[in-house]
C-alpha cells in the first residue's frame, strides 16, 4: 500500500508541475504576431493620446498630427496609433518651426 501511495505522489507532482508550466506559458503573449510593431501602439480602454505620448516620450500634438486626429481628443480602444511620422511630416514640422521662430523674431 505504501508503494502505491508513493507512486501516486510522484505522478501528482509531475502533473502539478505540468499544470504550473502551462499556466505560466498562458500568461505570456500568445504569439509574436499579436504584438504591435515598435512604431505603433494599440489603444486600450481608458487611455488618452496624452498618456500614450507620455509613455513613449512623445508630444501628443505630434501623435495627433501623424495620425490625422485633429486635436487628438477622440481615440477608440483597438485603434492603432503611429508613434512616428513619415519623413515628409518631420520635414514639414521643421519647416513650420523655422517659420514660427522667424515670425517671433520679426514681432519684436
Amino acid at each position: 500500500m505504501l508503494a502505491i501511495s508513493g507512486k501516486f505522489c510522484s505522478h501528482s507532482r509531475a502533473a502539478l508541475l505540468l499544470i504550473l508550466a502551462l499556466v505560466v506559458t498562458a500568461c505570456g503573449p500568445s504569439s509574436l504576431w499579436d504584438q504591435p510593431q515598435q512604431d505603433q501602439h494599440i489603444v486600450r480602454s481608458g487611455e488618452t493620446l496624452f498618456t500614450i505620448a507620455w509613455r513613449y516620450g512623445k508630444d501628443y500634438h505630434d501623435l495627433a498630427r501623424w495620425n490625422n486626429l485633429g486635436d487628438g481628443s477622440l481615440i477608440y480602444p483597438g485603434q492603432v496609433i503611429r508613434l512616428s511620422g513619415t519623413r515628409g511630416q518631420h520635414a514639414a514640422k521643421a519647416h513650420d518651426d523655422r517659420d514660427q521662430q522667424a515670425g517671433q523674431q520679426l514681432a519684436f
